[in-house]
């Protein structure tokens, strides 16, 4: 089992048969840039090879190179998830709100 980006998942495969994208994967392309055609290297390096040690490095040192490949999800669409995301669900009341509610709280600001 496997915690990413708070979501909590258990299985990464659809969990029935007639299912081909489980919820974990789809959070998972929702929510990782790769998806939208940027390449991203260096996020992680070591001092010495032999050693296991992994350094994480800041956003700013990463190496990103645009359309390195054909994105799955368009980058408006990855820019939208991680704004609704960034929200503070406590303060409204999500159940009652339907999508359009959530589309307008997430590009008010733009």
């Amino acid at each position: 089992m496997e915690k990413r980006s708070g979501f909590f998942c258990k299985y990464f495969f659809a969990d029935v048969p007639d299912v081909k994208w489980s919820a974990c994967a789809v959070i998972r392309i929702l929510q990782e840039e790769t998806y939208t055609g940027v390449l991203l290297q260096g996020k992680q390096e070591t001092h010495n090879h032999k050693l296991k040690n992994i350094i994480h490095k800041p956003a700013e040192e990463w190496v990103r190179i645009e359309n390195a490949h054909e994105p799955i999800i368009q980058k408006r669409d990855f820019d939208l998830v991680q704004k609704i995301s960034s929200l503070d669900t406590r303060t409204v009341r999500w159940s009652i709100c339907s999508p359009a509610c959530w589309y307008a709280a997430a590009t008010a600001g733009t």
